[in-house]
């Protein structure tokens, strides 16, 4: 697969997946996908890992039934060969509680056969605990969380 191809299909992948289509997704999968979130469950009950296309869209469903996507802005990307590096500025809306939460994640993504085969996501997890909570968690200053930039 051609890097600026790759490249394109993420673009494309994003802004389906940002104005809620699965279709053109579901076709990117490939029928043995590993896809795994990083983020954590208890700050966000979704599915943490699963294996075979079938398993993901159902995952994506039961995200889309907790989680509303309000924005999920490609920061960095980078392709080479079958492998992809991005970073989101993401942010969601708790369907249960409205709160929005804002979170940068990075993706790793692999490509068999111009299909994604291998996903993986990792959110910042003290920073996402805190929205969830509605709270600040007494932690090192280390953690404290980058200034939120103007009009974000």
């Amino acid at each position: 697969m051609a890097t600026e191809t790759l490249r394109e299909q993420i673009v494309r992948l994003n802004k389906a997946y940002s104005a809620g289509e699965r279709t053109f997704l579901v076709d990117t999968l490939h029928e043995n996908i590993d896809w795994r979130c990083y983020i954590s469950s208890e700050a966000l009950p979704i599915p943490n890992r699963v294996i075979g296309k079938w398993h993901v869209i159902e995952a994506w469903r039961k995200i889309d039934t907790e989680l509303e996507l309000v924005r999920n802005d490609i920061l960095f990307l980078v392709a080479e060969e079958d492998r992809v590096a991005i970073i989101y500025d993401r942010a969601l809306r708790q369907r249960k509680t409205n709160r929005v939460l804002r979170l940068k994640v990075g993706a790793f993504h692999r490509y068999q056969d111009n299909k994604l085969i291998e996903s993986q996501e990792f959110g910042d997890g003290l920073e996402l605990l805190e929205q969830t909570l509605g709270r600040s968690i007494n932690a090192p200053s280390a953690y404290a969380p980058d200034p939120v930039p103007p009009g974000r």
